[in-house]
C-alpha cells in the first residue's frame, strides 16, 4: 500500500526516504532481534522496493517501441505499471521472508559487511535514478539494464547472506555436538572414578569382615 501510494502520488525522492524511517524506527525499538539484523533486513527491503518500482518504468516506456503499439491513456499505462510492480514485489518479498526464516543470526561484524554491501548498491541505485530523471526517456534502456544488474546484485547479496548464515548455523550445531560429546566423556570419566572408588571400598569391606571374623 505504501509503495502504491508513492507511485500514484507525486512524492519526491527525499520524502520517500524519510517515510522509510517509520518502519525502520518501529522495527528498531519494538523488535527483539539484534539491531544490526533489523538494519540489514530493512535496508534489503528498501532496496527491493526501490529497484522493483523503478525497473518497471523503463519496461513500460520501451513496450510501445518494441511491440509497436500505444497505450490507450497514460493513466492506463500507470495502472498496469503499478499492478506489475506489486506482483513482482510480492514474489521478491516472499523470497526474502523465506530466506530470513531459514537464516540464523550472525555476528555483528558479518552483518556490518552485508550492510555496507547493500548501502553501496542503494547509493548506486539512487545515483542511477537521478541520472535517469535528468536525462529523460532516451536513457530508459541503459537504466533498465543498470537497475536489473543492481537487483541481481541485491539478490546475490541475500543469497550470500543465506549461505553464510547456513554455514554459521552448521558450525553452531557442530560446536553443540562437540560440547555434548565432551560432557558425555566427562560423565563417563566420573562414572569410572565412582566405579573404582566402589571397588576399592568393597575390597576394604571384605578385609574388615575377615578381621572381625578372626576376632570373633
Amino acid at each position: 500500500l505504501y509503495l502504491t501510494a508513492c507511485l500514484f502520488l507525486p512524492i519526491s525522492i527525499i520524502t520517500q526516504h524519510i517515510l522509510f524511517l517509520f518502519p525502520l524506527l518501529h522495527a528498531l525499538f519494538l523488535s527483539s532481534e539484534q539491531k544490526v539484523s533489523v538494519a540489514f533486513w530493512i535496508l534489503a527491503l528498501i532496496l527491493l522496493m526501490n529497484l522493483i518500482s523503478v525497473i518497471t518504468y523503463p519496461i513500460f516506456d520501451l513496450l510501445p517501441t518494441l511491440l509497436n503499439f500505444q497505450f490507450p491513456s497514460y493513466r492506463f499505462e500507470r495502472f498496469l505499471c503499478i499492478i506489475a510492480t506489486n506482483i513482482l514485489l510480492f514474489f521478491f518479498l516472499e523470497g526474502a521472508i523465506r530466506i530470513k526464516q531459514r537464516c540464523a543470526s550472525l555476528s555483528p561484524s558479518s552483518y556490518t559487511v552485508f550492510i555496507l554491501m547493500l548501502a553501496v548498491i542503494l547509493f548506486s541505485e539512487n545515483t542511477a535514478y537521478t541520472l535517469y530523471l535528468d536525462l529523460g526517456d532516451r536513457t530508459a534502456t541503459a537504466f533498465f539494464y543498470i537497475s536489473a544488474g543492481m537487483l541481481a546484485c541485491t539478490a546475490l547479496s541475500l543469497f550470500l547472506f543465506y549461505k553464510v548464515s547456513r554455514d554459521a548455523q552448521r558450525e553452531h550445531r557442530y560446536q553443540a555436538q562437540i560440547s555434548m560429546l565432551n560432557l558425555s566423556r566427562q560423565h563417563q570419566l566420573e562414572l569410572s572414578q565412582m566405579y573404582a572408588e566402589l571397588t576399592k571400598r568393597e575390597h576394604d569391606y571384605k578385609h574388615h569382615l575377615q578381621t572381625l571374623q578372626s576376632l570373633v
